[in-house]
């Protein structure tokens, strides 16, 4: 009894990391299933959406356990997902101990993220790099780089402050920010193309992962998560261009 606790308590730390860090529905399930076979669970149901899953271990007769977990916010950790799913496969490769594999789960949630620095270079590199194969010059190019290291710093200074404001007003403010950036390097002469350094400024804003893992949780048929993913996604594309929009008012 106390195994299955410890075990249920394992199961439902990996789904929720796994939600956390930007998983398809279908990878949460499989991860569960795939540790809870491996333990020798008689029986495992589950009920796993975007924000929250429900977990059923039933071993022998007399002994279930349910629990539910809400999981309050996504942000995406590519590192960390792969870290949790190499533990997956550890699990069953090397025959881990429910102790040591709970133990290494925490490892991996308590490791520190990248530095503020690679987040606010790779932001750069990568505003200047879409700005280029949208047919930007290099010159739209270093001011889609400008605002993409600029806008990196805003949101790394609000996430370091633990400022609380809305998700939906965040994007309006961080498309408003590159619009008004690239409007006054485009004034001075630093870009040629208006647009171009625009549009590349704020493609590290635009959810990639949220709208991919949409449209394939509606392929595995978790239609409930699949819409709220694209809408979520949607939400966000709208946000940015109401941003641009007043920006180029301005």
């Amino acid at each position: 009894m106390q195994q299955l606790r410890k075990l249920q308590k394992l199961i439902i730390g990996m789904g929720e990391a796994l939600l956390c860090y930007g998983a398809e529905i279908s990878r949460v399930e499989e991860t569960i299933q795939r540790v809870a076979d491996h333990y020798q669970v008689e029986e495992v149901e589950m009920y796993v959406i975007t924000n929250g899953l429900f977990v059923n271990l039933h071993q022998q007769e007399d002994y279930t356990y349910t629990r539910l977990k809400y999981v309050p916010s996504i942000s995406v950790n590519l590192k960390k997902l792969c870290d949790i799913n190499e533990l997956s496969r550890r699990i069953e490769q090397e025959n881990l101990s429910i102790d040591t594999a709970f133990e290494r789960l925490q490892e991996i949630q308590k490791a520190k993220n990248e530095p503020v620095w690679e987040l606010v270079f790779s932001s750069g590199v990568g505003a200047a790099a879409f700005g280029y194969l949208f047919g930007g010059s290099l010159w739209d190019c270093l001011a889609a780089f400008v605002c993409g290291v600029i806008l990196q710093l805003f949101f790394s200074f609000l996430d370091e402050k633990q400022v609380n404001i809305s998700k939906v007003l965040l994007d309006i403010i961080g498309g408003l920010l590159v619009t008004v950036i690239c409007v006054v390097l485009n004034r001075i002469g630093v870009s040629e193309h208006l647009d171009l350094a625009i549009t590349g400024a704020i493609i590290p804003m635009i959810p990639g992962v949220a709208f991919t893992n949409g449209i394939r949780d509606i392929v595995d048929g978790d239609y409930l998560s699949g819409c709220v993913r694209l809408l979520d996604a949607i939400l966000v594309f709208c946000s940015i261009a109401i941003g641009v929009g007043l920006g180029l008012k301005l």
